[in-house]
C-alpha cells in the first residue's frame, strides 16, 4: 500500500488521499461514510486493486484531512473531489460512495457527470431526515463519555 499524501483544495483545506494498485489500471475512487476514514476500505483494497487503481481520500474534518471551522455543504464536499481529481490529473474515474460518500456520488452524477465513468451508490439516499434529527444525535454523541452506546446503535 502507498503512503498518505495531501492536496490543498481551493479554500485552503488539505485533503488526505492514497493510491493503491497498478497506475495503468482505471481509477476507482472510494468515498466512505461519515465519521470514518479512508481505512474503512482496507479490507476491500486487495481485491479491488486486481481490477482498479484505487484512490481513497478522507473527507474534510476526517482522518488525515484538515478540519476547517464551519458547516460543510454537500456542494463543498463534491468540489473537494473534483479539485482532488484535478490536482491528480484524473479526467474520468469510477466512483463508489457509501452513505455520505453516496451523497457525494449523487452530487457528482448531477454536477460533474463528464468526470464519472461508473457510479456505484451504496447505503445512501437522495433525502435526509430534518436537521433537528441529526442535531439531537450529535448532542447525544458529544455528551457521551465514550462511543460504546453509539456503536451499539449502529
Amino acid at each position: 500500500m502507498s503512503e498518505l499524501n495531501f492536496v490543498t483544495v481551493g479554500d485552503g483545506t488539505r485533503i488526505a488521499y492514497r493510491f493503491d494498485g497498478d497506475a495503468a489500471k482505471p481509477v476507482l475512487v472510494l468515498s466512505n461514510s461519515i465519521a470514518t476514514t479512508l481505512h474503512m476500505w482496507d479490507g476491500q483494497v486487495g481485491e479491488l486493486s486486481k481490477h482498479f487503481r484505487v484512490l481513497r481520500y478522507d473527507f474534510r474534518g476526517h482522518g488525515g484531512s484538515s478540519a476547517p471551522a464551519g458547516a460543510y455543504s454537500l456542494d463543498r464536499l463534491g468540489r473537494d473531489v473534483i479539485e482532488l481529481l484535478d490536482a491528480l490529473g484524473l479526467g474520468r474515474v469510477h466512483f463508489l460512495g457509501l452513505s455520505l460518500g453516496g451523497f457525494v456520488g449523487q452530487w457528482l452524477g448531477i454536477h460533474a457527470p463528464e468526470r464519472i465513468d461508473g457510479l456505484i451508490l451504496s447505503n445512501t439516499s437522495s433525502h435526509l431526515a430534518p436537521a433537528s434529527y441529526f442535531d439531537e444525535r450529535i448532542a447525544v454523541v458529544r455528551q457521551a463519555p465514550d462511543m460504546a452506546e453509539t456503536a451499539e446503535i449502529f
